[in-house]
């Protein structure tokens, strides 16, 4: 138990470590009111409602990258946990959580999108941004997500398991 405590920690600084830039970078691309759309620009013309609404799509935006971030986390820490357990004999036996790994990848995929629809869509954030800002906010925000997924496994997960995670096999083995 206490092995699994040690990788699922690992795992939750590796997410940290991306979480952080992630968040800064998002909250330096919705920065300034020409972030915002021209139709919210037109609409509200006080720099007080201006600002407020700018505030608003980036605390959504924010919130949602923070949500996939553990969603992500979460799901490496049930991976790491589940090839804890194995014991291959050969190299067949340690692909084996490879589908559990691709399983959770999916899942953190659909979560996310999910998360998008509901969080970023209902609360309008695609109306209230400019287009170009509120796209390169999410791709910023979904890829640093999917890379610490990526990267939390592949370096935290024992070396033995390494082939039940892809191209892992290039990774540092510091962390192992």
């Amino acid at each position: 138990m206490g092995a699994i405590m040690w990788r699922v920690a690992k795992s939750f600084f590796v997410h940290l470590f991306f979480m952080l830039p992630v968040l800064l970078l998002v909250y330096l691309v919705v920065q300034g009111q020409d972030s915002l759309s021209d139709s919210v620009r037109a609409t509200l013309k006080t720099a007080r409602s201006l600002s407020t609404r700018l505030a608003d799509a980036r605390g959504e935006l924010m919130t949602w990258c923070f949500a996939g971030f553990l969603i992500s986390w979460l799901a490496s820490s049930l991976f790491l946990a589940s090839a804890e357990r194995a014991s291959p004999a050969n190299e067949r036996e340690a692909r084996s959580r490879l589908g559990l790994w691709s399983f959770l990848l999916i899942t953190v995929i659909a979560l996310l999108a999910v998360n998008y629809w509901f969080s970023l869509l209902g609360a309008r954030v695609n109306v209230s941004l400019a287009s170009n800002t509120f796209i390169l906010a999410v791709l910023i925000g979904g890829f640093g997500i999917l890379l610490s997924y990526y990267l939390a496994t592949g370096l935290v997960v024992r070396r033995v398991m390494r082939p039940s995670v892809p191209l892992a096999a290039g990774l540092p083995t510091f962390w192992s």
